[in-house]
């Protein structure tokens, strides 16, 4: 059940419905999101529920011995990281394993696993929870079915965002009420998520596909277009998911994590990695960038705690080698500012009170952004071989010859996304209009008649981080 079909809307109405009908009873709208979540889930695999409860009741029961225990807290902890993320760790990287070993010579066969859909987004949250009660951070949950709706809640659970115990599940345990000033911010959300994911991404895909088929036989110039298509592929596909997360969540009264800010206005690797995915970026930095010790004055181990956070991540994208590669290249991209202390650390926007940006901001937007972009070949090649023959056709393959026109179709889908996140980079949406109720709504109509008018039904995929 995708966000953006029929069966999600009736689906979603219908629990809305009977959602806000008990809204004098918090357990009552606990156990339906519960219930509807686990529904949701299975429409996916019959198997995934399993593995979502089975997570659900280590996380409640470690969270529980963790803060009942005085003197084996530590030893408890340690026992329930290994527990949770066993289940992660054998399904999502056996066969990367096995495939390794073969390569060495060995002739091993692989494993038929099921890799369940969002496993990778609700271990973390599993893992951040036990961690936190551990710390102290926040009180072990005592109602199950409370836990499990903050665990389980179908916005978040295939693609985050991560959800953070000390923010989110908090908001399960009080009373939720209908608010109708919600009701168009929610409008704002979904709209626009609609939109980049059926417009831009879909549309887009197609486009890039082509390209890494046909590596051999297009020129650099169309091998060029297709890795920055993909670059807009991958944003308006994850962004848009979690768009409409947040403005869905925000219909059940819940206030989601904020998981993209502008990235691509981004004027330095440093600033990309804190505007993309931050659901994911704060968890590693409070489960894994400062236990290791973080920022530090000593340059060389600073930069082994990054590159090991971006090996990290990288393999947590993908169990392939295409993925380590890609996490530590992104983490390498961080040594010359490091080096040359041009490591700024932005903290608002470019060019406040500016309607373009200087000549030297938009000379780093572009640095950063063909950085990052160069960097997915590696995120969206099969293997390493593919990637390979991509950067070679990327470099070598010169000639006059137009690449063809449809790889021109939609770029200015992609033009029109970053003039309205550049323009309205000041708010947390970009239909966040400040003009009169009548324009918005006249606005509104015109986002979703383009997404009934140019989305493409055949194309009609998953969301790209499904995978993940």
């Amino acid at each position: 059940m995708q966000f953006n079909s029929w069966e999600f809307l009736w689906f979603c109405f219908g629990m809305l419905v009977l959602y806000w009908f008990c809204y004098k009873s918090v357990l009552l709208q606990n156990i339906l999101l519960v219930a509807g979540s686990y529904y949701f889930y299975s429409r996916l695999h019959f198997s995934f529920p399993l593995y979502l409860l089975s997570l659900t009741m280590a996380g409640y029961l470690f969270g529980r011995v963790i803060e009942k225990s005085e003197h084996y807290r530590k030893p408890i902890l340690v026992t329930g990281l290994i527990l949770i993320s066993s289940c992660l760790v054998i399904l999502k990287y056996t066969n990367f394993g096995i495939n390794t070993v073969n390569e060495l010579g060995a002739n091993f066969s692989l494993l038929k696993l099921v890799v369940p859909v969002g496993l990778s987004f609700y271990t973390f949250s599993s893992i951040g929870y036990i961690t936190d009660v551990y710390r102290k951070k926040v009180s072990a949950e005592k109602n199950l079915i409370t836990y499990s709706a903050y665990i389980s809640f179908f916005p978040h659970l295939l693609a985050g965002p991560i959800p953070a115990a000390t923010t989110l599940l908090t908001q399960f345990n009080k009373q939720r009420k209908f608010e109708v000033t919600q009701l168009e911010s929610s409008v704002q959300q979904i709209a626009w998520g609609l939109f980049k994911k059926m417009v831009i991404a879909d549309n887009i895909s197609i486009s890039v596909n082509y390209c890494f088929a046909h590596t051999a036989t297009l020129n650099s110039f169309s091998l060029y277009l297709g890795i920055v298509l993909f670059s807009f592929q991958i944003y308006a596909d994850f962004s848009g998911y979690s768009d409409i997360a947040r403005g869905v969540a925000r219909l059940f009264g819940i206030d989601l994590f904020i998981n993209f800010k502008s990235p691509f206005l981004s004027r330095n690797p440093a600033e990309f990695w804190r505007r993309w995915h931050t659901s994911l970026t704060k968890w590693l930095t409070d489960y894994l960038y400062k236990p290791l010790g973080g920022r530090t004055d000593n340059k060389f181990r600073y930069s082994a705690v990054l590159l090991f956070i971006f090996l990290f991540s990288g393999l947590w994208h993908g169990a392939n080698w295409t993925f380590v590669l890609w996490g530590l290249l992104n983490g390498l991209y961080f040594l010359p500012y490091l080096f040359s202390n041009r490591l700024i650390r932005y903290k608002e926007q470019a060019c406040p009170g500016k309607r373009l940006p200087d000549w030297r901001t938009l000379f780093q937007i572009l640095l950063t952004f063909h950085l990052i972009t160069f960097s997915r070949i590696l995120f969206k090649s099969n293997n390493l071989m593919q990637a390979k023959d991509y950067f070679t056709g990327l470099v070598s393959h010169h000639s006059l010859i137009m690449p063809p026109t449809f790889l021109f179709h939609h770029l200015h889908w992609c033009a029109l996304l970053i003039i309205l996140e550049w323009s309205q980079r000041f708010r947390s949406n970009p239909l966040d209009l400040k003009i009169p109720l009548p324009l918005r709504l006249l606005a509104y109509g015109i986002i979703v008649s383009l997404t009934i008018l140019y989305h493409k039904p055949l194309s009609l995929q998953e969301y790209y981080y499904f995978r993940f």
